[in-house]
């Protein structure tokens, strides 16, 4: 569903394909997920150092 549907004046079907704020509504979107995903990649490889460890621990032991 288009965000500004309800809320633009100037709305009409498909213009969403040519309109400035969709375009950057969109790229917002982009940034955003990317952070999203650059931040779970970096605390997932910490967790996975840390059960590693765990596991080398209790594998001495």
């Amino acid at each position: 569903m288009i965000p500004c549907r309800n809320d633009c004046e100037k709305y009409f079907e498909g213009c969403h394909k040519n309109c400035a704020y969709w375009k950057d509504f969109q790229e917002q979107n982009r940034i955003e997920r990317e952070k999203k995903k650059a931040y779970l990649s970096y605390h997932n490889q910490i967790c996975k150092t840390v059960i590693r460890q765990c596991y080398s621990l209790v594998h001495v032991h």
